[in-house]
């Protein structure tokens, strides 16, 4: 069955900037100031449900915080502890939290902060700090609303809740009734939005248009549905100005079909073929913006790099896509990268190190595109999912190595970018007359991350309060914290990153580096930091020296020791690893009983820890 839209000729480019309010909303969110109060009751009539204080996000309050390129698709964020466990990953500095939702899950939205449901995951992720981008599907395999009347809406199997009616008839009805409930139960908790995923991939996502006879997603319709559903969202109060963006194409350049006519073929249309298409039926003035969804899949790191970037003979990189919109007129279209991965093994350590590589190099590449000028990047989310079904995607299964790798990325405060800015931010100036200059400083959003301010910051809610210490000072124009330095201008705080009653005079200058907060940050410290644990002690050991002035540790700091010799194996081909070279080798104590390549004092090597002698020879060799 063909959509009732006619296929219009190639749009042209544009040639006016569009007018983009709503970018101050999704470069920025803000911490929730009160919670929320739930009955259980999950009626349609969602306001008898709210307590009449809850906090409602202004545009200026939320464009207070600017995005950060870094994020996360579908972590475990349904308890305070995956709430704990995704700050630690983000190095407290926010990021966005991508989340696929199902209309036929009704039953399941919730509104409680603290309760189960999708609302209560979506409010504790903003209340954390982080940007939600919610995906919204019809049912599970089918990700938009075939065309078509329906008398009820699709019920998730084994709900014991009865089926709602369809509100005008049609499955269009019934998603579009979803996605407003889930808006205004969510509030401010969520205020950027994808509708569908990967509509050229009809045996995962078109299961109920073969079933009603429509063959693959029309790509007109898919365009009919984009449009009505941000029509919706953009009606609801407070989500006027909200980011709905279209959903990315699998980035496939070519499609093998099934030979058999009575099976759903793999794939009907090709990503590139798909995009181009979609991109016919629609128009700059009635899209908000494109997530894109691009994979580097080869064993080699500069081959995955490249299919990431710019694509190869089987996939599309982002840069070609964001090429192809520029060419249809969305130059000025917001972008985020809602899928990005290299596939790694679970158990396959070696490959785990060349994963890490490619998750710094690839958002640094991200980052440094946006520096140069081409069609920017407002987010780039890392595919995930923490459950042994995923095993290549599986953050959980590598030792810290791909998390440390995510840390990093964290603390380097790549700033996402929309067109038309340089700094991730929406283009206003947000602060007030005569606020501090770091208020101007877009790598920083929270008081934490402010030395002069010598704030403690130990605890997720300490974080928390650094977020709303920096909206008071930068936008709401509140004088800064006093310290016990016996100064009124506290913004210059005494010396920096000491407390309120430790202030040093001979605190290390690292101290005050707004690039440092850990020990294993600092090269003069030469702290050895492998495990999640010696990171925890990386934290405690900068508190102790910045915060309450304990001496470094010994044999830190001072002058600059003489580099150690570089050990011979370094310049033999084929060797990358210590443990590649002889047990008991003189100048590679890990390969002696009892070290990293030789646990068991056998020789052989059986029980060598790989990981860490690939870490060991990077030590060794740079």
């Amino acid at each position: 069955m063909q959509s009732h839209r006619t296929r219009n000729e190639k749009s042209p480019r544009s040639t006016q900037p569009l007018n983009y309010g709503a970018l101050s909303l999704i470069c920025c969110g803000i911490i929730a100031l009160a919670s929320v109060g739930c009955d259980g009751n999950l009626d349609v009539n969602y306001e008898a449900g709210l307590d009449d204080d809850r906090h409602v996000g202004t545009q200026q309050e939320i464009a207070n915080r600017p995005a950060r390129l870094i994020g996360l698709h579908s972590p475990d964020i349904q308890s305070a502890a995956g709430i704990h466990e995704m700050n630690d990953v983000f190095a407290h500095r926010g990021g966005w939290m991508a989340t696929a939702v199902y209309s036929t899950d009704y039953d399941w939205l919730g509104h409680a902060q603290g309760g189960s449901g999708m609302v209560g995951e979506f409010t504790r992720a903003h209340d954390a700090g982080f940007h939600n981008l919610a995906r919204v599907d019809y049912v599970r395999g089918t990700t938009i609303p075939p065309q078509g009347t329906t008398s009820t809406c699709p019920v998730r199997q084994g709900s014991t809740s009865p089926a709602r009616s369809a509100p005008d008839g049609t499955h269009l009805g019934c998603y579009l009734d979803y996605i407003e409930e889930l808006a205004r139960r969510a509030d401010d908790a969520v205020n950027v939005w994808v509708i569908g995923n990967e509509m050229n991939l009809p045996d995962v996502e078109a299961q109920m248009f073969y079933e009603m006879g429509q063959g693959p997603i029309d790509p007109a319709w898919y365009v009919e549905v984009y449009e009505a559903a941000r029509e919706r969202i953009h009606s609801i109060e407070g989500h006027e100005e909200d980011l709905v963006l279209a959903a990315a194409v699998s980035p496939s350049k070519g499609c093998h079909n099934h030979n058999d006519p009575g099976q759903i073929p793999t794939c009907t249309t090709s990503g590139e073929d798909y995009l181009h298409q979609m991109l016919e039926y629609m128009s700059p003035e009635r899209t908000d913006g494109f997530t894109l969804h691009a994979y580097g899949g080869y064993e080699e790191l500069d081959d995955a790099l490249q299919m990431f970037e710019d694509g190869n003979h089987a996939r599309m990189g982002y840069r070609e896509q964001l090429a192809m919109l520029d060419d249809y007129g969305f130059e000025q279209a917001p972008v985020i990268i809602s899928e990005f991965s290299r596939h790694t093994h679970l158990g396959d350590i070696p490959e785990a190190h060349v994963t890490a590589s490619f998750i710094r190099q690839a958002f640094e590449g991200i980052h440094n595109w946006n520096e140069s000028g081409g069609h920017p990047v407002l987010g780039a989310v890392w595919y995930t999912w923490n459950q042994a079904s995923f095993p290549t995607e599986n953050l959980a299964g590598f030792d810290g190595i791909l998390r440390e790798a995510f840390r990093d990325i964290a603390t380097r405060e790549y700033p996402g970018q929309i067109p038309g800015s340089t700094d991730g931010s929406s283009g206003g100036d947000q602060q007030p007359d005569g606020a501090p200059a770091y208020c101007n400083d877009p790598g920083l959003d929270n008081c934490c991350d402010v030395p002069e301010l010598g704030m403690t910051c130990e605890t997720d809610q300490q974080w928390v309060d650094g977020w709303n210490c920096f909206y008071d000072i930068c936008v709401e124009g509140a004088p800064p914290p006093q310290t016990d330095s016996g100064s009124d201008d506290s913004g210059s705080g005494g010396d920096s990153g000491s407390s309120d009653d430790s202030s040093q005079d001979d605190t290390p200058s690292y101290c005050s580096n707004p690039a440092y907060d850990n020990c294993c940050d600092v090269p003069e410290l030469g702290m050895t930091c492998e495990t999640d644990q010696q990171w925890v002690d990386g934290w405690n050991c900068f508190y102790d020296i910045c915060v309450e002035g304990a001496p470094p540790p010994t044999g830190a700091g001072g002058d600059d020791p003489e580099p150690e010799p570089t050990p011979s194996f370094c310049s033999e081909p084929n060797k990358d690893n210590c443990c590649h070279v002889p047990p008991g080798t003189a100048e590679v104590p890990e390969t002696h009983p009892g070290g990293i390549c030789d646990p068991s004092g056998t020789g052989s090597y059986e029980d060598a820890d790989w990981g860490a002698g690939f870490d060991c020879y990077q030590d060794a060799c740079g």
